[in-house]
């Protein structure tokens, strides 16, 4: 379920885990479809990890678990270029009481498009 972001997709991992569960496959294949569809897109993987353990080694699994996404959509033809990749560790967690669900939703990577050629029209309103 996508509980708490409609703007993209959700991918949660196994505790302690960086690896893509096959079920996802599907959905970043569609993903990667539809930016490929739509060149003035950049694909945004933003990765996350639960409050269980050490911090630094937190920051370190959701850095892990981004760039897995990001090498999975390489895989199946997203240049480097269109992904930037955004690690938070433990310190945006879903909800402020640490429990079983609130560690589930913690554990991943929320992948969304972003328009870019919105940004550059307002950038140069005079063209």
């Amino acid at each position: 379920s996508d509980c708490c972001d409609n703007t993209g997709l959700s991918v949660h991992f196994r505790s302690g885990s960086s690896e893509i569960e096959p079920q996802y496959s599907e959905q970043l294949s569609g993903m990667a479809k539809i930016a490929e569809l739509l060149p003035s897109t950049r694909i945004e993987i933003i990765g996350y990890a639960d409050r269980t353990g050490d911090a630094d080694m937190n920051l370190n699994l959701s850095r892990q678990r981004s760039e897995n996404v990001k090498q999975y959509l390489n895989r199946i033809g997203i240049q480097d270029s269109s992904i930037t990749t955004i690690a938070y560790g433990e310190t945006q967690p879903v909800q402020a009481t640490q429990s079983f669900e609130s560690d589930f939703f913690d554990r991943r990577v929320i992948v969304r498009l972003r328009d870019t050629s919105k940004q550059l029209l307002t950038q140069n309103p005079d063209k």
